[in-house]
């Protein structure tokens, strides 16, 4: 798949490396507390992307996709080394809106 979404990327993630996603499944409130669990997770050396459901909001929020380098590496299908690279190459051509 050329340009995933989301979603996609989120359970492609989660059926490789589940360690790595962190789902909290009950609502929370939308002021704080996920920012202190990432701050939190953040002391401890762990870097899980965060998918949570916020009281009074439809859709959930998706934190720390960019927490590691190892990720942002695979998300651009390049070794960690060449991120800055091929950052710059990918904002060279933009996707359109759909």
């Amino acid at each position: 798949m050329a340009n995933p979404s989301l979603a996609d990327y989120l359970a492609g993630l989660k059926s490789k490396a589940p360690q790595q996603i962190m789902e909290i499944n009950s609502e929370v409130p939308r002021d704080y507390v996920i920012t202190a669990l990432a701050l939190e997770l953040e002391r401890q050396k762990q870097y899980p992307v965060i998918k949570a459901s916020i009281a009074g909001y439809e859709l959930p929020l998706v934190t720390n996709v960019f927490s590691d380098l190892r990720r942002i590496a695979d998300i651009l299908a390049c070794p960690e080394a060449e991120i800055s690279r091929r950052w710059a190459e990918i904002e060279k051509t933009p996707i359109k809106p759909v």
